[in-house]
């Protein structure tokens, strides 16, 4: 029978101040080790800074106790007992071997040894701390179901699947109430789990403040129901954020090791090791995309709005697109033009298993405010291609959601617009005022549809071409031997641009699925001008935004005509001191008047500003092919 180690080292500390006589074996160091030590929560993600010292917190937190005083050697350390296991992860092997031989010089201190054969680190109780590696997907596999206290995996952002993960997740369990399960994560924001480790701890959505996120070092967690005892529980999560600055033994020991990191040439690396920036490598299909201004950069330079501090107006059009998915998810957003032209992303519905019917009752119920406000009491909603190919016995996706949506909004009230025969352009007619939903299929070019949402990020404004560099004698060429169309189409590359109101979209903060999709997707590795398509919810919600920012091109916006007409008489009285007289008032409004109807006839969308296909066919309220 092993000697119980507490006859060894009659007294063990892991303070960072000992008593008097007692040794002090491993300290942690002020601020996030310390934190981190005396943290009491299930899964712990140590994350931020690089050489801050994460890796070595590891050693101290496989030992440590219940942070409580008491007589029993177990709430010193867990080492004291017997059948405490832990299984200690790395990235690779060499990795791991570097790990144990700093872990060896604190452990042989408390009566350990290193056993080869069995890869684990045994205290004199009987105690032991398993050591591996994950340099593939079977190496995980020889973890699964292993019988453990607690869990340390270094570097977690190299695992990139959340879904092995997680079977390594659910493998902490404790037989003994005086021992508590645990698992102890440390990352740097790089490497292919960066988007999985944000989204369960970095940027969590705060449910007290919409549109905000939960605070790093404050607890969170979802509500579970415990399937024995029915009743509903937490398992608590944390991320502790790390910093160089506290590493005092690393420093002191290479004082430069900070300005190593800073010469690095990628900004995306010194943003993520330097200050444990976890949006360093966000939004690498998408630069233009911002969260946030930078500093050097223009006010304009943000594509997430507040909608609190910028309201909607009731009159600007709205439209939806849906990707649709039942294994997976299915993705729809709201969207709305407004005056100026900008595409505001303003409500969404992201969720999976769920049935095409249920779909379309859910999506026209969500929609009866808007529809009840436009005058048109028209939406249209692109729908991607795969709901008009898979069908059940009878219907189509796409017809099983028309169904589902005419329960809520009426009969003949959801309405496909490209019905062969024209069966359509009657409904429009029999459903003149009503509210109505009109179903049309999705643009499905991909490559194209990045560059037009690439488009609506840019916040640059225009150019002007250096007008020393106008030719004289080519723009004689042009119009003498070629035509005065070329001519006046060279001059004007020298016009002063006109400012533009940039970037056109903008996305509601409350839309946190569009938000983490937009920063999350990166690069096919075979084809530069695609996103590598997987099977994440990332995936299903950036397609649907690409049918909704690519419904865009088709979309015209002009205020209803009395709005119209009441701005220009309010321009024209503001140009005067003294304001304008009734005659010279209805000279305005006859004026304005005019011009809306020669818009309307230029935009081709009849009375409200929803156009659908390149068709002549022009309805009261709606252009339809």
């Amino acid at each position: 029978m092993a000697r119980p180690l507490g006859a060894q080292i009659p007294k063990l500390t892991f303070g960072p101040v000992a008593p008097e006589g007692v040794p002090t074996i491993w300290a942690p160091q002020n601020g996030f080790q310390q934190t981190a030590m005396a943290c009491d929560a299930y899964e712990i993600l140590v994350g931020g800074e690089k050489g801050s010292g994460k890796s070595y917190l590891l050693i101290g937190w496989l030992v440590r106790g219940n942070n409580t005083v008491s007589e029993d050697l177990v709430d010193t350390s867990y080492i004291f007992h017997p059948e405490y296991k832990a299984l200690m992860l790395r990235k690779s092997f060499p990795e791991l071997e570097d790990w144990r031989e700093q872990a060896m010089a604190v452990y042989s201190k408390m009566g350990a040894v290193f056993k080869p054969e069995k890869m684990h680190i045994k205290f004199p109780s009987g105690a032991t701390i398993t050591l591996g590696h994950l340099g593939d997907e079977n190496s995980f596999r020889r973890y699964f179901g292993h019988r453990i206290i607690r869990l340390a995996i270094d570097e977690v952002n190299f695992i990139g699947d959340y879904g092995l993960y997680y079977k390594l997740f659910i493998t902490p369990r404790s037989h003994d109430p005086r021992m508590k399960a645990q698992i102890m994560l440390t990352a740097n924001p790089e490497g292919p789990g960066l988007s999985w480790l944000r989204k369960r701890f970095v940027r969590v959505p705060n449910p007290a403040k919409p549109g905000e996120f939960c605070p790093w070092g404050r607890k969170m967690g979802e509500t579970v129901r415990d399937p024995i005892t029915g009743e509903n529980k937490k398992l608590i999560r944390i991320y502790i954020h790390s910093k160089l600055s506290e590493n005092k033994a690393m420093l002191a020991g290479d004082a430069d090791y900070g300005v190593s990191l800073a010469s690095n040439p990628s900004a995306a690396l010194r943003r993520a090791y330097m200050e444990g920036d976890w949006d360093a490598f966000t939004g690498r299909f998408f630069p233009e995309f911002r969260r946030r201004k930078f500093a050097h950069e223009p006010e304009n330079a943000i594509h997430v709005y507040d909608p609190k501090l910028v309201p909607l107006a009731p009159w600007w059009p709205r439209y939806l697109a849906m990707d649709w998915g039942f294994g997976h998810h299915s993705s729809v957003h709201k969207y709305c033009v407004n005056e100026n032209g900008q595409l505001h992303v303003y409500d969404e519905m992201v969720q999976k298993n769920i049935g095409a019917l249920d779909w379309g009752r859910q999506i026209a119920q969500w929609c009866l405010p808007d529809l009840e406000l436009l005058d048109s009491h028209t939406m249209t909603m692109v729908l991607s291609q795969d709901a008009f190919g898979k069908r059940d016995d009878t219907n189509t996706i796409a017809q099983q959601i028309q169904k589902g949506m005419e329960e809520i909004i009426g009969k003949n009230c959801a309405i496909f617009c490209e019905d062969s025969d024209g069966a359509h352009l009657m409904r429009l007619t029999e459903t003149q005022g009503k509210c109505r939903i009109l179903l049309r299929r999705a643009s499905q070019n991909r490559t194209s549809g990045w560059v037009h949402m690439r488009e609506l990020m840019n916040w640059n404004q225009p150019k002007q071409m250096d007008p020393s560099k106008f030719n004289a004698d080519y723009a004689n060429h042009l119009l003498v031997d070629v035509s005065t169309e070329k001519y006046f189409q060279y001059c004007k590359l020298f016009d002063p641009p006109k400012k533009k109101i940039v970037p056109i979209l903008q996305i509601s903060m409350i839309c946190t699925q569009a938000l983490n999709a937009i920063e999350t997707v990166d690069f096919d590795p075979n084809n530069s001008e695609d996103i590598q398509k997987l099977p994440t919810i990332e995936d299903d919600v950036i397609d649907e935004l690409r049918y909704g920012c690519m419904h865009y091109k088709h979309f015209s916006n002009l205020p209803p005509a009395n709005v119209y007409v009441d701005r220009k008489v309010e321009e024209a009285e503001g140009l005067y001191r003294g304001g304008i007289n009734d005659n010279n008032r209805m000279l305005v409004r006859d004026r304005a008047a005019n011009d809306w109807e020669l818009l309307q006839q230029l935009n081709g969308t009849g009375m409200a500003p929803f156009s659908i296909g390149r068709g002549s066919v022009r309805q009261s309220t709606v252009r339809v092919n």
